[in-house]
Order: structure tokens, then C-alpha cells, then sequence
């Protein structure tokens, strides 16, 4: 059986900032046409690293930090692999 511990340490996570997503911009690929008026793509690619950045649990994504709802975040990254 796998233990898992928990860590001490505190792991933050901050948004892409506009360089760093000219970088990752071409990965990610074009918008949806139907996403274009509802949200730029590093809205979507945020929550993602986030999740992985701090290994927090998708249902638990801070919605005060402007993230969609888990399920759309969730989404975004299996569309994505």
C-alpha cells in the first residue's frame, strides 16, 4: 500500500504573466470560436497549473482567484492532452 504524507511547506502558484504566455501560447493551440468571447485561453491554462503547481484537488480551485468552475478547468486540461 502507497503512504502519502502531507508536506509542511505551503506551495503557491501565480498566473501566467502576459511574456510567459507569448511562450506557451503556440502549445496550447488556436481558441474555439465559441470560447473566443467568453475567455482568453490562459484563463483556461491557469487553473491547470495551478492544480499542479500546489497538487491541490480540481473541486478545490480558489474561485476568488477567478477561476472557472472545476469542471470546465478539468475539462480544458483533457482537451489538452
Amino acid at each position: 500500500m502507497i503512504e502519502r504524507r502531507q508536506s509542511t511547506q505551503t506551495v503557491t502558484y501565480q498566473p501566467l504573466t502576459d511574456d510567459e504566455w507569448v511562450v506557451v501560447e503556440p502549445l496550447v493551440g488556436p481558441r474555439r470560436p465559441a470560447l473566443a468571447v467568453r475567455a482568453p485561453p490562459v484563463c483556461g491554462l491557469n487553473p491547470v497549473l495551478h492544480v499542479f503547481t500546489t497538487k491541490c484537488l480540481w473541486v478545490h480551485l480558489p474561485q476568488n482567484l477567478g477561476y472557472p468552475p472545476h469542471i470546465t478547468a478539468r475539462c480544458n486540461f483533457k482537451r489538452w492532452q
